[in-house]
């Protein structure tokens, strides 16, 4: 169970956002090393070094768990970085959800990244959120995309996945878009979710 005094980055109706902590490398370990986290690349090869990516972890860059909001279990984990207020661009990064059973039937992975896109384009005004993908990694293109993330360009051989060279394509949401277009629609899939359970 959470601390009543941790803080929370951002909460809404299904999950909340905590900034990730040592005691979660074991858990964060396993989920780093599930098959279907493969293309995230960088898998820690122990607990420890996963000990030692989590204490070392810069101050342009937020790490986050994602709980549910109903029982403080931690599914998956979320970060922002390459913060950069000049251009003001954000990346969102590591996007994983390590417990799929226990969010099957929920809006959480949807609702993890309305929570990030509210902070970033309406509290920090940042005009500009991207990201790159591994190209083997069709399903989580299909999904941003899904969501309203556009996709960029493409980097031909730029990332190396599973031992395979592999290019990287580049996706980018505006504040502009996003608050035209996407905030309705993921508000909208959060709601139509929740009444199926």
């Amino acid at each position: 169970m959470k601390n009543d005094n941790e803080e929370i980055f951002a909460r809404g109706n299904w999950c909340y956002l905590r900034p990730i902590r040592v005691s979660d490398a074991g858990m964060t370990f396993d989920w780093r090393n599930l098959d279907r986290a493969s293309s995230l690349g960088g898998a820690p090869t122990d607990v420890e070094s996963q000990v030692e990516w989590i204490s070392t972890r810069p101050e342009s860059e937020l790490n986050f768990i994602i709980c549910l909001a109903s029982n403080d279990i931690p599914v998956g984990m979320i970060s922002i970085i390459d913060i950069n207020h000049h251009h003001g661009t954000i990346q969102t990064s590591r996007f994983l959800i390590g417990e799929e059973k226990l969010v099957a039937g929920l809006p959480i992975a949807v609702e993890a990244m309305y929570l990030c896109y509210e902070k970033i384009f309406l509290e920090w005004n940042i005009r500009k959120v991207w990201g790159f993908v591994a190209s083997t990694n069709w399903r989580m293109i299909k999904w941003q995309t899904f969501l309203g993330m556009k996709k960029e360009g493409v980097q031909e051989q730029q990332l190396i996945v599973g031992g395979e060279i592999v290019d990287a394509v580049l996706l980018g949401l505006t504040r502009d878009h996003y608050l035209d277009y996407v905030q309705n629609r993921m508000i909208t899939m959060i709601r139509l979710m929740g009444r199926k359970r």
